[in-house]
């Protein structure tokens, strides 16, 4: 049971976590542009994809089933542009 909470806590903090791209000698303007650049390639790479999802008692939604295959191309992408990720946590 204690996992289970402490799992369970931890996925909702990640939820809440915001990524720091890091590169030694680079500015916040060219890391947020090689961000956009790295963006615009997952996003050409994986266009939105509409899933439509349908739960029980609720009305269906849409959602964008290439978000996260999005979210791992992009973050590949800083790697290789030499970046390293730190998340930030943003309580509410």
């Amino acid at each position: 049971m204690k996992f289970v909470r402490s799992a369970f806590l931890l996925l909702t903090l990640s939820a809440c976590a915001t990524t720091i791209w890091t590169r030694p000698n680079t500015t916040a303007k060219q890391s947020k542009q090689d961000a956009a650049e790295c963006r615009i390639d997952a996003y050409g790479k994986h266009p939105y994809k509409e899933l439509v999802v349908e739960r029980e008692h609720s009305a269906p939604t849409t959602e964008d089933a290439n978000d996260m295959l999005r979210d791992s191309e992009a973050s590949y992408c800083m790697r290789a542009k030499g970046y390293s990720s730190h998340s930030r946590v943003n309580l509410p």
